[in-house]
C-alpha cells in the first residue's frame, strides 16, 4: 500500500511525499524512524494506485519529453526526486503515470533513478548514462534541463515532418479515390457505347482494359495495401523501420545528405551532453553511436572510437567517417586543442539543426507542387483519354 504524507523534521522543514507500507501504523512507524513529525497521513487515492497497475509500454517521444521537462522544473524548484516522480504520477494519465509510479517506487526502495530507468523500455543508453552521471555529480536539474531541450527539438522536428507530409498525402488520397471512381462507375457505363464501334483507338482499348482489370483485381490490390501497412507498422514496432529507411536513404542520391544531417545532430548533441556531464571521450563516443541506425556509419564510428581509445586524436579518427564536414572537423580540432569539445559539439549540433530545418522546408516547397502536378497529370490524362474516346465515336458515326 502507498500513503501520502505531510511532515516536519526536527529543524522545522516541511516534507511532502509518499511511502510504501503494509498499513497506516507501519507508515507512521517508518516516518518516525526518519525523525519526522507527521501532520497528515492518508492512503493514496485509488485512481493513483490504478495507474501503477496494468502493462507498462515504452514511452513515446512526446511522453518522454513531457516527463523530462516537468521533472527538470520540479528539481530546479527544490523538490526531491521521489516526490517529483509522485507528483508526475498523479498528474499523468495511463502509461506515463504507470511509468512514473514504478520509478517512484523503485527510488523509495533505495534504487538509483538511473538503475530504475534502465529496467524500463523507452529510456535509451545515452539518457540513462546522463542521469547516472548527474546523480553522481549532483547535477540532476541541469542534465534534465539539457535532455528536455534536446527532446523538445526532436518533437518539434517530428511534428514539422508530419505536417509537411500531410498535404501531399491528402492529395494522393483524393487522386486515388478519383481514379477508382472513374474506373468503377464512369468507364463501365460508357463501355456500351464503345461496343458499337467497329474499331477502337488503342488508347480507348487500353482504358477499357485497365477499367476491367481494376474491377477484377482491385480487392487484391486493397489486401496488398493493407498488408504493406501492417508490415510497415510491424517494422516500426520492432525498430527495424528506421534501419531500413536509413539504408534506403543512404543509397538514394539527394537523400544521403539528409541522413548524414540527422545522424550528425544526434551524435553531436549526445557528445555535448555526455562530455558536459564528465563522461570520458571514448565512452561518450560509444554511447553517442548506439542509436545510429545506418549500419555502415555506425561501423565507421566504432572504428573511430577504437582509434581514439588507442591514442589517436578525435579529429583524425572522425575524418575517416562521412559524418562531419571539413568545417566541422576544423571546429572539433580547435575544441580538442582548447579543451572545449563539449561546447564545439553543441555548436555543431546547433548548426546542423538549422541546416536540417532548411532542408525540410525546401523539400516541402518542392514536394507539394510536384505532387499536384503528378496527380493532376494522372487524373487529367484519364479524363483526356475518355474525351478522345468519345470524340472518336462521333467520328465513326459520321
Amino acid at each position: 500500500m502507498k500513503f501520502d504524507y505531510q511532515a516536519y523534521d526536527r529543524h522545522g522543514a516541511k516534507h511532502n511525499g509518499a511511502i510504501d507500507a503494509s498499513s497506516l501504523e507501519d507508515a507512521k512507524k517508518q516516518l518516525k524512524q526518519q525523525n519526522l513529525t507527521v501532520v497528515k497521513l492518508q492512503e493514496t487515492l485509488a485512481n493513483n494506485r490504478s495507474k501503477a497497475s496494468g502493462p507498462i509500454k515504452p514511452l513515446t517521444l512526446k511522453e518522454l519529453e513531457i516527463m523530462t521537462s516537468e521533472l527538470a522544473l520540479l528539481l530546479e524548484s527544490g523538490v526531491r526526486i521521489d516526490r517529483g516522480l509522485d507528483i508526475l504520477a498523479k498528474g499523468s494519465e495511463s502509461n506515463l503515470g504507470r511509468v512514473m509510479s514504478q520509478l517512484a517506487s523503485a527510488v523509495r526502495k533505495g534504487d538509483s533513478l538511473s538503475s530504475a530507468m534502465s529496467n524500463l523500455k523507452g529510456f535509451d543508453h545515452v539518457y540513462v548514462s546522463l542521469v547516472k552521471m548527474a546523480e553522481e555529480s549532483g547535477n540532476l536539474p541541469l542534465v534534465f534541463g539539457q535532455l528536455a531541450k534536446e527532446l523538445k527539438f526532436k518533437c518539434e522536428l517530428k511534428a514539422k515532418i508530419i505536417q509537411s507530409l500531410t498535404y501531399p498525402a491528402v492529395i494522393l488520397f483524393v487522386c486515388v479515390a478519383c481514379i477508382l471512381f472513374v474506373f468503377n462507375f464512369i468507364v463501365p457505363r460508357m463501355s456500351g457505347l464503345f461496343e458499337q464501334a467497329a474499331e477502337l483507338p488503342v488508347y480507348t482499348e487500353m482504358l477499357l482494359g485497365l477499367s476491367a482489370w481494376m474491377q477484377s483485381y482491385q480487392i487484391y490490390l486493397l489486401i496488398g495495401v493493407i498488408g504493406c501497412v501492417c508490415f510497415t507498422l510491424h517494422l516500426a514496432n520492432t525498430g527495424q523501420l528506421k534501419s531500413w529507411v536509413s539504408r534506403v536513404f543512404s543509397q538514394t542520391p539527394g537523400l544521403k545528405s539528409s541522413i548524414l544531417l540527422v545522424n550528425r545532430i544526434q551524435v553531436s548533441s549526445s557528445m555535448a551532453m555526455l562530455l558536459t556531464s564528465g563522461v570520458k571521450l571514448d565512452q561518450a563516443l560509444k554511447l553517442a553511436c548506439d542509436g545510429i541506425t545506418w549500419i555502415e556509419l555506425q561501423n565507421s564510428l566504432n572504428a573511430a572510437r577504437s582509434k581514439v581509445s588507442g591514442g589517436e586524436s578525435l579529429t583524425l579518427a572522425l575524418s575517416n567517417t562521412e559524418l562531419y564536414s571539413d568545417l566541422s572537423l576544423s571546429l572539433i580540432e580547435v575544441g580538442e586543442e582548447s579543451g572545449e569539445l563539449a561546447r564545439v559539439f553543441d555548436e555543431v549540433a546547433h548548426r546542423s539543426r538549422a541546416d536540417f530545418e532548411s532542408w525540410t522546408s525546401k523539400l516541402t516547397s518542392i514536394l507539394e507542387p510536384l505532387m499536384i502536378l503528378v496527380m493532376g497529370g494522372i487524373v487529367g490524362g484519364v479524363v483526356v483519354v475518355m474525351l478522345l474516346s468519345i470524340t472518336s465515336l462521333n467520328d465513326v458515326a459520321i
